[in-house]
């Protein structure tokens, strides 16, 4: 089952950081909204509860994401291919003071830039305790933009 799942669900077979190599979800709007990756989450659950074999497939990212959530990721601005994406990370990185951070987010390019890449919040709320967990964002979403390039 967890070869099924592996061959219909999930991509690109890719070199990790550490040269294992994984695989990473297929940027599929159907496999998402049809709730295959649900399923696939369960039948992975299952098999790891009830002793059986895990998945032993995904990529690092992709294991830190689904075992830890967003905050788990540990990120490598080096590969992140979005010129754009990379200097928007350096200007989060070098503010130093919630106003400053807040201020940069209310400036027009930078908002462009993360309305581009699904950013919702409220820009005049956040705070330098939010600072990594958008950098991640950020890092993740220029990872499935360029899933193909990424990790060719």
């Amino acid at each position: 089952m967890l070869d099924v799942i592996e061959s219909r669900l999930f991509v690109s077979e890719a070199e990790s950081s550490d040269n294992q190599f994984g695989k990473v979800p297929d940027d599929s709007t159907l496999a998402m909204t049809s709730g295959h990756f649900q399923v696939a989450g369960e039948v992975m659950a299952t098999s790891i509860v009830q002793g059986g074999p895990a998945p032993d497939f995904l990529t690092d990212w992709v294991y830190q994401y689904l075992s830890s959530g967003i905050n788990g990721i540990t990120f490598d601005e080096t590969k992140i291919k979005n010129q754009s994406v990379r200097q928007l990370i350096d200007k989060l990185k070098s503010v130093d003071t919630d106003q400053a951070f807040q201020d940069l987010f209310m400036s027009e390019n930078v908002l462009d830039e993360l309305s581009t890449i699904g950013y919702r919040g409220v820009p005049h709320r956040e705070s330098l305790k939010n600072r990594n967990t958008i950098i991640r964002y950020d890092f993740v979403i220029d990872l499935r933009f360029y899933l193909p390039e990424y990790y060719m």
